[in-house]
This record gives C-alpha cells, sequence and structure tokens, in this order.
C-alpha cells in the first residue's frame, strides 16, 4: 500500500498573499475585525480584577444568606407558634 503525497504546487499566476491582494492598508474585513478587537483587549477584566470581585461577592454572598437563614427561622418558628396557639385553643 503506498502512500500518496498531497500536491502541494502552486497554481500559475493565482494571488497567494495571506492580506487578500491589497496594499496596505490591507482593506480586509479581517483588518477590521482585528482592530476592533484589539480595542477592545485593554478594556478587559484581568485575573486581578476579577479574583478582587469574587472575593466580595462571596463575602456579600455569605453575609445575605446568613441573614436569609435568620428570616427562614424566625419566620418558620412564627408558623409554629400559631399553629400551636390555634391546636391549644380551638375548641
Amino acid at each position: 500500500m503506498s502512500v500518496q503525497k498531497p500536491n502541494l504546487r502552486l497554481i500559475a499566476g493565482a494571488n497567494n498573499s495571506l492580506h487578500g491582494g491589497s496594499e496596505p492598508p490591507y482593506n480586509d474585513p479581517m483588518e477590521a475585525r482585528v482592530t476592533r478587537i484589539e480595542t477592545i483587549i485593554p478594556t478587559l477584566a484581568t485575573k486581578e480584577d476579577l479574583a478582587k470581585v469574587g472575593g466580595e461577592i462571596r463575602t456579600e454572598m455569605h453575609k445575605e444568606f446568613h441573614a436569609m437563614t435568620w428570616k427562614l427561622l424566625g419566620g418558620a418558628s412564627a408558623l409554629v407558634a400559631a399553629v400551636y396557639f390555634i391546636a391549644t385553643h380551638a375548641k
């Protein structure tokens, strides 16, 4: 069994440039996309920014869960007291 090598000859007269064949500045849609991406990159968050915000979010969530737990326990206690009162005083 023989392995055939791919035919890598360039087609005569073909435009094989990577920038679309126009002269600089390359009026290629790729250039516009890359330029747009390059202008956005400086505004993105870094790992340090995310770590700081993540710590703040964790602390805030912990406080909110703590407060919510006590509210639920207080509400459940009030319901138990109401049921007990109704059960003992209903005739």
